[in-house]
């Protein structure tokens, strides 16, 4: 094979290599990040009233621990089981985890069978009420999902069964043992 012929076909591997990594290998990285941009889920927050909005927190564990607590011109309140007010961003944190909780899967969408999901005697419940709105919004927490990194859930407007992320134990468990080593916010120390 001669020099020009070898040199002919370098110049033409070239130029394809590089059409192709500029142009064809680029189309397929957008397409690829398109479609993961088409298929991320949207995530449904639970709870979307605006925290200014908030005027009642209940928190329930089992039917033995009840917290409620309840906005008025000072700030947060405490109302059950104590009557303690707080400082005026004593449930800041706390709200902003409440109001972060969305929806990551839906599992049926009329479930009359509450009992599979451990739905039927909820092991948590989290009501919020916003002004103008009644009756609160409560979400109530099941059983795990066999992974353990979701628990399902539903509302009290909805017979609708769907998995929440299992860090919203974690928060309201926290919350209960704040009340019970008498910590946190209310009680003026950290948490």
């Amino acid at each position: 094979m001669s020099f020009k012929k070898t040199f002919l076909f370098s110049l033409i591997l070239i130029a394809f290599g590089g059409y192709y990594y500029f142009f064809e290998r680029g189309f397929m990285e957008r397409k690829g990040e398109a479609e993961k941009t088409q298929k991320a889920p949207e995530l449904k927050k639970i709870f979307n009233f605006p925290r200014e909005d908030i005027i009642d927190i209940r928190i329930s564990r089992g039917s033995a621990e009840h917290i409620h607590y309840q906005r008025n011109k000072k700030g947060w309140q405490m109302v059950e089981p104590l009557l303690i007010q707080g400082n005026a961003s004593a449930l800041d944190g706390f709200l902003e985890d409440v109001q972060n909780i969305s929806e990551v899967e839906s599992v049926s969408e009329h479930s009359l069978n509450m009992a599979e999901f451990g739905l039927d005697n909820p092991s948590l419940a989290i009501a919020m009420k916003a002004k103008g709105s009644i009756p609160p919004k409560t979400l109530f927490l099941g059983n795990d999902h066999p992974t353990h990194t979701t628990i399902y859930a539903r509302t009290s407007d909805s017979l609708r069964v769907f998995m929440v992320g299992s860090l919203v134990r974690w928060v309201i468990d926290k919350e209960c043992e704040n009340l019970k080593n008498k910590r946190g916010p209310f009680f003026g120390t950290g948490q």
